[in-house]
């Protein structure tokens, strides 16, 4: 069975990567980190993409018609990042979505104070911290939420947010209390591919803001 669900290494996604995704049958894509910038980072020459403008709700991303598929777009769900409740940093959150003036410095401040927290299993995260990002994104409307998670993550050694033994284990506690929470409050628990099917049956709008992706500099 062929692989229906995506996500680029890096954050590295472009246009390109979309039309190729589609034309190959995957129906969902989560590349997207709303609030967030890559374009001089991942030790990419010309810089890598931009979300600051990104939706944080899923969203249907079109590619160019091609021969023999029926499918034009598929599916964006964008990591789940959080935006705490303080008045202050819901301004920034919006100041940097709009791409206004110096962004990248609003967004430096957002990140330093807010954490730059987005719903995955960080060790460092107390498990509070993630049931307050799970509750926000509930009471902000989003249809779905994304937990992130490197594979590597789960084994000792092998990524920096599980560098030790204890670390290690604290990501496998952090995802078991994580997967409790979201039970106990009555979510329902999806592959990515069956978050997109359900969320197609809703109709999502594909009426959403142009992302900036410099298409040559990927």
């Amino acid at each position: 069975m062929s692989p229906t669900s995506h996500r680029v290494g890096r954050w590295g996604i472009d246009q390109r990567s979309i039309d190729w995704l589609i034309g190959n049958g995957f129906v969902v894509d989560s590349s997207v980190v709303p609030l967030s910038s890559y374009s001089k980072s991942l030790e990419k020459v010309r810089g890598g993409p931009s979300f600051y403008s990104a939706p944080r709700e899923p969203y249907a991303w079109h590619g160019k018609p091609i021969y023999g598929h029926n499918n034009t777009s598929l599916m964006e769900i964008p990591v789940t990042v959080d935006i705490p409740k303080s008045f202050l940093l819901r301004i920034f959150a919006n100041y940097i979505g709009r791409q206004l003036p110096a962004r990248r410095i609003t967004n430096r401040v957002f990140m330093r104070v807010a954490g730059g927290r987005v719903l995955r299993p960080d060790p460092a995260y107390p498990v509070e911290v993630l049931f307050g990002i799970v509750d926000r994104a509930i009471k902000a409307g989003l249809p779905v939420l994304n937990l992130m998670l490197h594979s590597s993550e789960l084994a000792s050694g092998l990524s920096p947010f599980s560098r030790t033994r204890v670390d290690c284990e604290r990501v496998w506690k952090r995802l078991e209390h994580t997967f409790e929470y979201v039970t106990t409050i009555g979510l329902r628990t999806a592959s990515l591919s069956g978050a997109a099917k359900l969320l197609r049956e809703k109709q999502v709008s594909s009426n959403v803001p142009k992302l900036c992706f410099p298409i040559k500099d990927i």
